[in-house]
């Protein structure tokens, strides 16, 4: 009995003095175990999104992101043997039917002239399910490797916009080599609350805004059907033309 004691005792010590768990950050994407192994041309500005990978291929936690939050890191992994061309690091979210909607995106940069990987830091809000992507333009791109497998990715040319839901141009089927770091961000003010955010407060969502126009017409259309005694048509007619106007 005195053993279970001591033993309760020095966990309990333990926990104590052990600090306070934060939200972990978790890396999606690509492992960026392979080497470029295929350069990839584009004419004018594209934007490539990687859909599924092989599970030996995979970062820690998925291709898709498992949390609303924040991109806080992104690397890529290029090859010194051949030109680094600008690129901007992108967030899309999957939309019905195929399409795919457009999401924030990095500032365009050039990966240094080495073998290897180079991270950016950045923050760019991301929601649970959104994938990643590249923006890349004119030029042979060597961020990609060959394993990934049929219908991989989606190819959207031109440049898929942020805020625009379109169907890709193509299926893809190369590794894109690039990964993310992501926190959650539970006051969304866009930045990871691990790292990035000291005063961490309540998300505030602002209510949408009414005009008040809709209802108040469909209480019109009851007063003068009561006062004009209409018909059940007429009086569907004209709460048809009231749910016409704003909320």
């Amino acid at each position: 009995m005195k053993k279970l004691q001591l033993l309760v005792l020095t966990i309990t010590a333990g926990a104590l003095a052990a600090p306070a768990m934060s939200q972990a950050t978790v890396t999606i994407g690509s492992d960026l175990g392979d080497a470029p192994s295929i350069g990839i041309g584009c004419l004018g500005s594209c934007t490539r999104v990687q859909t599924s990978l092989p599970s030996d291929d995979l970062a820690p936690n998925g291709f898709a992101s498992p949390v609303n939050g924040t991109v806080i890191h992104w690397r890529i992994r290029s090859d010194a043997s051949n030109t680094q061309t600008p690129i901007a690091f992108r967030v899309i979210s999957p939309a019905t039917g195929g399409q795919f909607t457009g999401g924030g995106s990095s500032a365009t940069v050039t990966p240094p002239d080495i073998t290897g990987v180079s991270q950016f830091d950045d923050s760019i809000p991301v929601k649970l399910g959104d994938l990643l992507g590249l923006n890349y333009g004119n030029g042979t791109n060597w961020y990609f490797g060959i394993s990934a497998g049929p219908n991989s990715g989606q190819l959207f040319n031109p440049t898929l916009a942020e805020g625009s839901t379109r169907s890709p141009q193509n299926n893809t089927t190369e590794q894109l080599l690039i990964n993310a770091d992501i926190e959650a961000d539970s006051d969304c003010d866009g930045l990871g609350d691990e790292t990035q955010d000291n005063q961490i407060t309540a998300c505030s969502v602002t209510a949408p805004q009414t005009t008040g126009q809709r209802a108040t017409a469909l209480k019109k259309c009851k007063k003068k059907a009561k006062k004009k005694h209409w018909t059940k048509k007429k009086l569907k007619k004209c709460k048809k033309k009231a749910k016409k106007l704003p909320v």
